[in-house]
């Protein structure tokens, strides 16, 4: 249903609400279930529409019906409450009521000790009155029917769930057509135990009782706490309750929508069911880990690596959520740090924005998604109820009159009476004209005599028919209040669903149309989630890293350079702010490891969707070992930062979306000293400028940018930058034969300027693919590239003039055969470069073949590769032919074999001839994984060389693992 569709059925459905709500100063009400929030403290939420905002006193009166009487459950009163807007909802803290009031005990212990409400049936009445006009008030009574069933969302449901759940339940597939709350009919032993089961799993909750009984031929253990009924749970075989308890709490964790009632009968508004789902989502702290442990040992080095033989490594990653958020801990250490200036081990801390966003935006979509289909059903319960309770008014009206009519009566006398005989008889004689009666007296008629016997024979015929006329009319009140019932209940969805969709669904959907943040996310869906969720701190976090980072802001600040520090941003509502702030590394030409003290702030507006902007100040001081350090000079002529001077820029971004055909692309960069001139001084300054236009309607599309590089712009920290240049480049993609086949052209053209010379440099460009799953896919580009020599950008690494130009070709095609899978594939690549006097140059091709099945793969490639020849003179091409094959086969589902051979030859001999063996057992009961791996070479380096071996083995395990922690909840 598309949301056009969804208002205009909410309109209709409204209507007559929102009508009746203006002859009625615009007041409509609807109530949540009281809760226990996180504080343990009861309280309920109150969705409101009022004439004006401002300050109120409210009072709260609910009664449970009972089958004699009913009774008062709690009847509040709070002062000076602030309505802050005419249309919202509000939080009421039973514990914060203001004067005396009554609470039933029994009935507040349910709450926070089940985290529920009993089940029956309730009149609430809620009561406003202005502070400033003490003479106004706003009431209304809503009627509220608590399912039999135990309810998804409550804590003693979860108890039940658990206590039915047999080992290994939660870790099958369960089949999604399983019925929670209609399991299979089952033997009356099998109910028997099912219901014993339960009776020892609970029976240290004191004052809960739980009792057998048959409705409808279908077996449900009762559970009683005190004088209040809290429910009854369905009962049937061991294994179909655990299955039945495991999909809810699957369906709990995945899709809390499929657990939302919209029926007529025990209806809660959408938001008010999925809030307390949300809930329970949130109780449960999940752990998940992975953890990968290694060791490797050779006899000696491979060959042109700085590997070392022998060594272990481990990485872990935890993934927790921490306050509902999503947090990850990544770790990774080798021994190989031991000896490395550069070491490769890290720690870092992350908070997963885009997980929480996504987890945020699953359940708005499920709230949107069940929202719109209540609001089609309600149409057509209004249909079906509606009429039925109408065709019940009919045949109520009918049935009076008929017995009026036998019984000689007024129809309205019989309703007022209600039935009673003795008041029937007692306005008998007020139903006959008294002035006709006068008359015929003075006239000595015979007519009193017979009016007088036809009013006695009438009360004969009463008393006489007592029991008739007394049934009758109750089946008459009973049709009566059956009728009343389906409008009461019809009114109550109406109300429910309209505001249910003035508070929530329009801001829902208004942030669909914007990039919102996720606190953003959290105040539009304030009124689906649980009480104090979208007012917490850690909701305005857009990011938040700590250890190693490897962020990207924008080209010329932080560019993904690493860093050793802290990252965080936070969402202050009008714009978005964020600090980076640590040490930032790299390894320089030398060998070296670089360091520099890096701090960035970030500042970005909060505008549309399409229009985005921000502002950066950048800045970078180099360590003090690196001043100390006589290469860190050296003998350029160049200005370096220092703890004094360092180095600064201030940066600004923009993306923009015009019309979704034009995307722009934007960044203006400033690099500071002192003394650094004007701030438009362009030699200090970057600035890339990109434009990317689809043809409407086309898939034709043009793309140009300008990229300019001033030769005084600084930014040490980065460790490559072309200064002193300008870059040009044009470019158009289009699609042909229906997709069918897609071209890429570029045009780039260099300019570098420096003290003495100017180069320039042309370079054209093309990507051409084919795209079908009929024919095979073949892909060719050709890729040129050219950098310029400069004094120095960061130091210790001078740029150097290199020009190239790289070559690809692929193709591929596949063959599906049931099960079966055949996969060609043909490669071939081609590089060159030239940097100073020396060329390089290297080419590759391949043919490949992949077979893969339920229990087998197998791969075979041959290859030709070119090389430049290590002689001592630098010259001469070696071509290397290099043959390989792979197989793997699975055993039992758990063991995996792996062999594969490979051999290289080429114009002087057998270069390498190798084998590895693999083997892989995963353990079917446990998340753990063994693998073991040993491989043997034998390689000459030239022709000259004598033959050398190797041996080489690897061990290691995996180990996958997930806890949830549940928060402790007294239930005794």
């Amino acid at each position: 249903m598309n949301p056009k569709s969804v208002y205009i059925l909410l309109l209709s459905m409204a209507f007559p609400i929102v009508c009746k709500a203006n002859r009625d100063s615009v007041f409509l009400v609807t109530l949540d279930l009281p809760a226990k929030n996180k504080e343990g403290k009861i309280t309920q939420r109150v969705n409101y529409r009022i004439p004006h905002s401002g300050i109120y006193s409210v009072q709260l009166l609910c009664s449970q019906i009972r089958a004699k009487d009913t009774l008062v459950v709690y009847d509040l009163a709070f002062d000076k409450i602030n309505f802050s807007s005419i249309l919202g909802f509000i939080d009421l803290h039973f514990s914060q009521s203001n004067t005396a009031h009554q609470l039933s005990s029994d009935y507040s212990d349910i709450i926070t000790r089940f985290d529920m409400v009993p089940a029956g049936q309730y009149i609430s009445k809620v009561i406003l009155r202005p502070i400033k006009d003490t003479g106004q008030i706003f009431q209304q009574s809503i009627y509220q029917d608590i399912d039999s069933n135990l309810i998804y969302s409550s804590g003693l449901k979860d108890k039940v769930n658990v206590a039915m759940l047999l080992p290994q339940s939660l870790k099958q597939k369960l089949p999604n057509k399983t019925s929670p709350n209609k399991p299979q009919p089952s033997s009356t032993d099998q109910l028997k135990s099912s219901n014993n089961k339960l009776q020892r799993k609970l029976r240290n909750i004191k004052h809960l009782h739980i009792q057998p009984i048959l409705i409808n031929n279908q077996a449900y253990s009762a559970l009683y706490y005190k004088s209040f009924f809290l429910g009854r749970y369905p009962l049937a075989s061991a294994k179909e309750m655990s299955n039945k308890a495991a999909n809810e709490i699957q369906a709990i964790n995945s899709n809390v929508g499929s657990l939302v009632n919209n029926e007529l009968e025990g209806y809660r508004s959408v938001s008010s069911q999925v809030k307390d789902l949300f809930a329970k989502t949130d109780k449960n702290n999940q752990l998940k880990a992975n953890i990968d442990l290694n060791t490797f040992s050779s006899n000696t080095q491979d060959p042109q690596s700085a590997i070392e033989p022998n060594y272990t490594e481990l990485l872990a990653n935890v993934d927790v959520e921490f306050m509902g958020m999503p947090f990850s801990v990544e770790g990774f250490y080798t021994t190989q740090d031991a000896n490395r200036k550069a070491k490769s081990s890290y720690v870092r801390f992350h908070y997963d924005i885009e997980t929480a966003k996504a987890k945020l935006q699953k359940n708005i979509n499920s709230y949107k998604s069940k929202l719109e289909e209540t609001v089609s059903k309600g149409q057509g319960l209004e249909n079906v109820y509606g009429n039925y309770a109408k065709r019940l008014d009919a045949q109520k009206e009918s049935m009076l009159k008929d017995m009026a009519k036998e019984y000689d009566l007024d129809p309205s006398a019989i309703k007022d009476s209600k039935g009673n005989i003795d008041q029937l008889t007692s306005q008998i004689p007020n139903s006959i004209d008294t002035g006709k009666l006068l008359d015929a007296a003075q006239n000595k008629s015979p007519e009193l005599a017979k009016k007088t016997q036809s009013v006695q024979a009438k009360k004969e015929k009463i008393l006489k028919n007592k029991k008739d006329i007394e049934e009758r009319y109750k089946k008459i009140e009973a049709l009566e209040q059956k009728a009343h019932n389906y409008y009461a209940l019809l009114e109550k969805y109406r109300n429910q669903t309209h505001l249910d969709s003035a508070l929530n669904y329009e801001k829902l959907n208004n942030i669909s149309n914007k990039d919102a943040s996720y606190k953003d996310m959290t105040k539009a869906a304030a009124g689906i989630l649980p009480e104090g969720k979208a007012k917490k701190f850690i909701t305005g976090l857009t990011n938040f890293d700590m250890g190693i980072i490897n962020k990207y802001e924008s080209d010329y600040t932080m560019a993904g350079q690493t860093m050793k520090g802290l990252s965080m941003g936070y969402d202050l509502g009008f714009m978005k702010a964020g600090i980076s702030a640590g040490s930032t590394e790299y390894v320089s030409r030398e060998g070296n490891v670089e360091h520099y003290s890096s701090m960035l702030l970030r500042v970005d507006n909060k505008g549309t969707k399409n229009h985005k902007i921000g502002f950066l100040y950048n800045i970078n001081t180099p360590s003090r070992a690196m001043s100390l350090d006589n290469n860190f000079i050296g003998k350029k002529n160049v200005r370096y930062p220092s703890f004094n001077t360092p180095s600064q820029i201030i940066s600004v971004v923009y993306e923009g979306k015009i019309k979704k055909n034009l995307l722009i692309n934007s960044e203006l960069a400033r690099s500071f000293k002192k003394n650094d001139g004007s701030l438009l001084d362009m030699a200090h300054a970057a600035l890339n400028n990109s434009l990317d236009y689809t043809i409407p309607k086309t898939s034709l599309g043009f793309k140009a940018a300008w990229e300019h590089l001033g030769s005084q712009f600084e930014n040490n920290a980065l460790p490559y930058i072309r200064s002193g240049t300008d870059r040009y480049t044009l470019g158009t993609h289009f699609d042909l034969f229906q997709s069918f086949l897609s071209v890429k052209l570029d045009y780039n053209y260099l300019v570098q300027q420096s003290f003495a010379s100017t180069g320039y440099s042309t370079k054209w460009g093309f990507d051409i693919k084919t795209h079908s799953k009929r024919y095979p896919s073949i892909s060719l580009s050709y890729k040129p590239f050219s950098t310029f020599r400069t004094f120095a950008d960061t130091f210790n690494i001078p740029q150097r003039p290199v020009q190239g130009e790289v070559w690809t070709a692929r193709s591929s095609y596949q063959i599906k055969r049931h099960k079966n899978v055949h996969r060609f594939t043909m490669m071939y690549n081609k590089n060159t470069s030239t940097s100073d006097s020396f060329s390089y140059s290297s080419s590759t091709a391949q043919l490949g073949y992949i077979y893969t099945c339920p229990a087998i793969s197998v791969s075979a490639s041959f290859s030709r590769i070119e090389l430049p020849n290590n002689f001592a003179d630098g010259s001469g091409i070696i071509s290397s032919y290099i043959s390989s094959l792979s197989v793997n086969k699975t055993f039992f589902k758990s063991l995996s074999v792996s062999l594969s051979p490979d051999m290289s030859n080429c114009t002087w001999g057998l270069q390498r001839i190798s084998g590895t063996v693999g083997l892989v057992y995963r353990m079917n009961n446990k998340p753990l994984l063994f693998r073991t791996m040993f491989r043997y070479s034998k390689f000459k380096l030239n022709e000259t060389a004598e033959a050398q071996e190797l041996y080489a083995g690897q061990m290691g395990m995996n180990w996958q693992f997930k806890a949830t922690k549940k928060k402790k909840v007294i239930l005794n």
